[in-house]
């Protein structure tokens, strides 16, 4: 009995705790949703020719009970009409999902974020775009791609590569900023041309 006991009161607090949460989780998720649709904007501008960019939306599922139920998040990309986003195309859910983990992201900057392969369906556009964005946001990242467009915007370069001959991995790096340093160096020092 003593151990129901303490299960009760645990679960007693635990309801309080979760009862006085929505006035302090409303101004956040407003907040969340109204990055997530800036993000989604930002990334969507550039790739929407004539077209405003696009827009997301976070609503709880279950307005008078939101414990008991979820978050639905929606998106909206460039010159389309608002549809669920099981409809999207893989690269509109692509951007929906980095709009909203740009959004959440902004209220704890975590130390780093890795990105594995983010940008497999995405169009050059929206590469460029996405990369671009990264680049912007005030975090490390450490991003796997196979599109030149994507990791030529990072500061390093980690590859991985198999070595025929000894049936073997070897890693590369590069620093790409170093890479850029140079090549303005290059393209800013005069030509010398030899007198004949």
């Amino acid at each position: 009995m003593e151990i129901k006991g303490r299960v009760l009161y645990c679960n007693d607090k635990w309801q309080e705790q979760h009862i006085e949460k929505p006035q302090e989780t409303k101004p956040r998720r407003t907040e969340t949703c109204n990055t997530a649709s800036g993000v989604c904007h930002r990334l969507t501008k550039a790739t929407a020719a004539g077209f405003e960019g696009g827009a997301a939306f976070l609503d709880l599922e279950d307005l008078e009970d939101p414990w008991n139920g979820g978050v639905k998040f929606t998106a909206m990309p460039p010159a389309k009409r608002f549809c669920d986003i099981a409809l999207l195309s893989g690269g509109e859910k692509t951007v929906a999902a980095m709009a909203l983990l740009f959004a959440m992201q902004s209220f704890q900057r975590p130390p780093f974020l890795i990105l594995d392969e983010v940008d497999a369906y995405l169009d050059h556009s929206n590469v460029q775009a996405l990369a671009s964005y990264i680049a912007s946001v005030d975090c490390q990242a450490i991003v796997i791609s196979h599109k030149h467009r994507f990791f030529s915007h990072g500061e390093g370069l980690v590859g991985v590569s198999r070595h025929r001959e000894r049936n073997a991995s070897v890693v590369f790096t590069m620093d790409l900023e170093r890479i850029r340093r140079a090549g303005r160096e290059q393209r800013a020092a005069p030509e010398v041309v030899p007198l004949q």
